[in-house]
């Protein structure tokens, strides 16, 4: 439902880059992923990415269950 990103620096043809993901928050129905393109360690680009769970008929927010809020929250960042 939501995307917002920053590119700080372009990646140059040959370099090596490292990407993180995270979850960063976990609510009701919704979860936030964090990710970061690092290049030698050096943040080049970030974004947050908001996921909603929905049902499929009525395209309206509906709960987390709970063995996937559990799984989420094990790949939680420490604060």
């Amino acid at each position: 439902v939501h995307l917002q990103s920053d590119f700080v620096k372009p990646v140059q043809f040959g370099d090596e880059m490292t990407f993180r993901l995270w979850v960063s928050r976990i609510g009701s129905s919704s979860v936030n992923f964090d990710y970061r393109v690092l290049v030698r360690g050096e943040i080049y680009a970030a974004a947050t990415l908001t996921h909603v769970a929905m049902d499929a008929a009525s395209h309206q927010p509906v709960r987390i269950p709970a063995k996937y809020q559990e799984k989420l929250a094990a790949c939680r960042a420490e604060d």
